[in-house]
């Protein structure tokens, strides 16, 4: 997939541009039941409209959503 094009026709890698918003990402948020990124207030819209279930891969999930800030390429692991 070619990188997204931005509004002053920067090239945007892919992996910053949301797949709900398709718009660069602000406030970068994975969900940690599937590891996708989404900008941070589109999938909490989603969650709320379709509680349970991952906006991108519509797969159920159990339990309340457990998010985290950033890109799941970039999260480390706390102990």
């Amino acid at each position: 997939m070619a990188p997204a094009e931005s509004s002053s026709d920067e090239s945007i890698p892919e992996d910053y541009v949301c797949s709900l918003t398709l718009q660069r990402m602000k406030e970068q948020t994975m969900l940690t039941a599937s590891g996708n990124t989404y900008e941070a207030s589109a999938l909490r819209d989603a969650l709320a409209r379709r509680p349970g279930v991952d906006p991108l891969t519509n797969a159920a999930f159990e339990g309340p959503p457990v998010l985290a800030s950033g890109r799941a390429d970039t999260l480390k692991e706390v102990n």
